[in-house]
């Protein structure tokens, strides 16, 4: 009788050994865890980094609006100009929309532009016409931005945000 009371024993001493290895282990990771939390928190976040030149996008060109004080919001709609192949996203300012066209660079931009149709069209995806008014194109780097309709102050405050893009 005394055999099998030594093998629990045994078994027991392995279990038990073997709990608190994993308590400890998982004592460690949850350490590690709220150091790795604590330090992320202390951290300051960097500022975004700066527009590549050539590479300008969306948010590139509502910075230059709202720091030019034009108040610009998102839109939800897009649009295409007829004989070019990048959609237009849209943004508005002072209620009149703006549609920013994005091309890979500045010479994808000015090469798809030249097939654009004289004057501009703007088109919804499926070809029906977003405007009778006026488009007033304005670009640079790699963005072609097209105002409909506006006042002249306005697209000309449009054109000078633009400019200034890298």
């Amino acid at each position: 009788m005394s055999e099998p009371s030594t093998e629990r024993k045994h078994i027991s001493r392995t279990r038990n050994a073997l709990s608190m290895a994993l308590f400890a282990t998982a004592a460690v990771l949850i350490a590690f865890s709220v150091y790795f939390y604590l330090d992320g928190r202390n951290e300051s976040s960097a500022p975004p980094p700066p527009s590549i030149a050539g590479r300008a996008e969306l948010k590139n060109v509502y910075d230059a609006l709202d720091a030019a004080n034009l108040n610009p919001s998102y839109g939800r709609d897009t649009a295409r100009i007829d004989g070019v192949n990048t959609v237009g996203q849209q943004l508005i300012v002072n209620e009149v929309p703006v549609f920013v066209f994005i091309f890979a660079d500045p010479e994808s931009r000015e090469r798809e532009m030249a097939r654009a149709s004289d004057p501009v069209v703007l088109a919804d995806l499926f070809g029906a016409p977003v405007t009778d008014e006026q488009v007033s194109l304005a670009s640079a780097s790699n963005i072609v931005t097209a105002t409909v309709g506006g006042e002249n102050e306005l697209i000309t405050a449009i054109e000078e945000a633009v400019s200034t893009l890298p």
